[in-house]
């Protein structure tokens, strides 16, 4: 019997050498990943949801139609409906070359913060359509076109701009209004 003992006492202490040399692998697996993890490119997602979608392969285009809309997370957060949308993506498949919301067109951006921190939300819509372009992170309204934009978190600074065209610029945080006109609402001081 003592040497049966002996033989499970040994193999216990290998299996707790083994479990103790599997949980410093699993340690440093789980660390470098989380270093690797740290290290990754920052992503955007966009998801978008139709009533149908036709995709043409060959031309790497999208036709949405049917209560469409686009969420944006990622660098900014984002989301635009229209009744039809128009989607061409890059070859790899990895981002959006351009989208077209045919009208009318409704869509909602938080900004990213600005020099002082600050953050704005921007709705806006237009009758005709908006178009979308991530080279250059704009999206263009046109058509009886309106924007709201306000300071998140700052009481008072809300801006309203009407045009027949609204740029906003994403990249540069620039707004952009042909034939303008904009009503400008802060808090009076008592």
């Amino acid at each position: 019997m003592k040497s049966i003992r002996a033989a499970k006492t040994g193999s216990h202490r290998n299996c707790r050498r083994l479990i103790v040399l599997l949980a410093t692998i699993v340690a440093l697996a789980v660390t470098g990943s989380m270093a690797l993890g740290q290290q990754a490119r920052r992503t955007q997602t966009a998801e978008i949801k139709a009533a149908e979608l036709v995709y043409e392969w060959d031309k790497n285009e999208w036709e949405f139609t049917g209560d469409c809309k686009v969420t944006i997370a990622g660098g900014y957060d984002g989301q635009i409906t229209a009744p039809r949308m128009s989607v061409k993506l890059s070859p790899k498949l990895d981002e959006i070359v351009h989208l077209i919301a045919h009208g009318p067109v409704k869509f909602y951006f938080l900004t990213q913060p600005n020099s002082e921190g600050i953050r704005y939300s921007i709705n806006a819509s237009a009758q005709s359509q908006a178009l979308y372009r991530e080279a250059d992170q704009t999206i263009e309204l046109s058509g009886g076109a309106q924007a709201d934009l306000v300071a998140v978190g700052v009481e008072g600074q809300t801006a309203r701009f009407v045009g027949q065209k609204i740029t906003a610029n994403l990249k540069t945080s620039r707004l952009t209004v042909d034939d303008a006109n904009v009503k400008i609402q802060t808090p009076i001081q008592n």
